[in-house]
């Protein structure tokens, strides 16, 4: 008995990876696309694109 729940364990070690790599690859492109909506909503999109203006105003000078 023992020595069966062994040698199942041992399989199961043995073949797991395989089964890991497959699935890692296969879910890899949709994972990527994700991370890229996630950068270009999240942060890319609603950044400020716009430069500052060269002269400040007087607004802002006085503004202590």
């Amino acid at each position: 008995m023992t020595s069966t729940v062994v040698g199942v364990t041992l399989t199961t070690a043995a073949v797991a990876p395989t089964y890991i790599s497959q699935a890692i690859k296969h879910t890899e492109p949709q994972v990527r696309q994700g991370f890229q909506s996630l950068l270009k909503s999240g942060f890319g999109g609603s950044c400020y694109r716009g430069g500052f203006p060269l002269q400040m105003s007087k607004q802002e000078a006085t503004v202590d």
